[in-house]
């Protein structure tokens, strides 16, 4: 009998995508990899409260259904975009995708596999890290292009106004008013990691603009091995000196989200001013608990062992600000693809809880491999 059929025949696939007569043997990964697709969009669309964090990569990026969920979507807290490979899609097309996130109450974006994006990519995510840590406005789109009230090539991004000039009396309430308007109500984003990433020295500024901004929420920004140098390094913290962020004043009265860590390991670091300048900052505000880790670069031993001791000197305190964030109930604003907004009242997220969300999300694929992290993760977020 086995003489009569095929050598498809007698070898069964592990899986079938489609029904007769339009019958297609898949690979088994290929195939879990479709039916994990199906989930995760089923989950993002409706909202699932255990779906926290998403993984996107180069196949699911260009989709547009991708989008579309991701559009009416208000759970997801945290994404990390993997193997984007641009020949597969233009900046553009990259740049609309990540229009799609603008409105989540993100807390974490990560980058994973940095070295291959090129600059203008970079740019756009900026523009999404300026936005949903309440520094800068929303990039809208016109014929084409991205207007964000900033020019690249000129250096005037929204985070080139002066935090003095702000509120100046020369200009009105009204216009004050109009102006907070177009940044992001109840940004939440408190962690970066554009560890790999080729940042350029226009870029370092950029983001230190708006690390050291009065309206930022990060407090960790990992930008280990981005290549840096001493240049780089000086203007990512060019504005150390007078950021508000770093003052003992303004951390005491609650008026700026205190910032925690910046990673520079492995950075190519030769020359101890920036970093000396930024230790004496943060030595001069006792209610400062800011560190940096300088590891892997060529800076003096002197200066590598005084970073060290801020380091081990801020975890503590760190960690107790920490237990009292997840004590205390937030209510965060959720914007609404539309410009509504919904509040949504919670705790913080615990590590565990993270971590679980994290691998229930990559691209859904664990309901087949692992079905029991599904289980796990749902008896971790059931009310005590």
């Amino acid at each position: 009998m086995t003489e009569l059929l095929s050598a498809g025949e007698v070898q069964h696939p592990c899986g079938w995508a489609f029904a007769f007569p339009f019958v297609k043997r898949v690979p088994p990964a290929k195939l879990v990899r479709l039916l994990g697709t199906a989930t995760l969009l089923d989950r993002i669309r409706e909202n699932d409260p255990t779906l926290r964090s998403v993984r996107l990569d180069y196949e699911l990026l260009p989709r547009e259904e991708i989008m579309q969920a991701l559009l009416g979507n208000n759970t997801i807290s945290s994404v990390v975009i993997a193997r984007v490979i641009p020949r597969n899609s233009t900046g553009t097309d990259f740049a609309r995708f990540l229009e799609s996130l603008y409105h989540l109450p993100l807390r974490s974006v990560q980058v994973q596999d940095g070295e291959k994006l090129p600059s203008s990519y970079l740019n756009h995510l900026l523009y999404l890290v300026e936005y949903c840590s309440g520094v800068g406005k929303a990039c809208k789109w016109t014929d084409g292009k991205c207007y964000a009230g900033a020019d690249l090539n000129t250096g005037n991004t929204t985070t080139e106004i002066n935090d003095a000039e702000e509120f100046n009396g020369n200009n009105s309430r009204e216009d004050v008013d109009s102006e907070v308007l177009d940044y992001k109500r109840g940004a939440v984003l408190e962690f970066v990691d554009f560890s790999g990433c080729r940042l350029t020295v226009r870029q370092a500024q950029w983001l230190g603009d708006i690390l050291f901004h009065r309206r930022c929420t990060l407090r960790h920004v990992n930008a280990c091995e981005c290549r840096l140098g001493n240049g780089g390094v000086r203007a990512l913290l060019r504005r150390v000196n007078t950021s508000p962020r770093l003052k003992a004043a303004s951390i005491a009265e609650g008026s700026v989200v205190p910032l925690d860590m910046i990673e520079l390991r492995w950075n190519g670091v030769t020359e101890d001013e920036s970093i000396r300048n930024f230790v004496d900052v943060v030595e001069r505000s006792p209610d400062c608990w800011t560190c940096m880790t300088v590891y892997g670069n060529y800076i003096s031993p002197h200066m590598y062992t005084r970073c060290e001791a801020q380091v081990v000197k801020a975890k503590r305190l760190m960690e107790e600000e920490r237990l009292k964030r997840r004590e205390i109930p937030t209510n965060v604003e959720v914007a609404q693809p539309d410009g509504r907004l919904s509040s949504e009242k919670g705790t913080s997220c615990s590590p565990r809880r993270y971590f679980v969300d994290l691998l229930t999300s990559v691209a859904g694929e664990v309901d087949f491999v692992c079905p029991s992290l599904r289980a796990v993760s749902s008896l971790l977020h059931e009310e005590p």
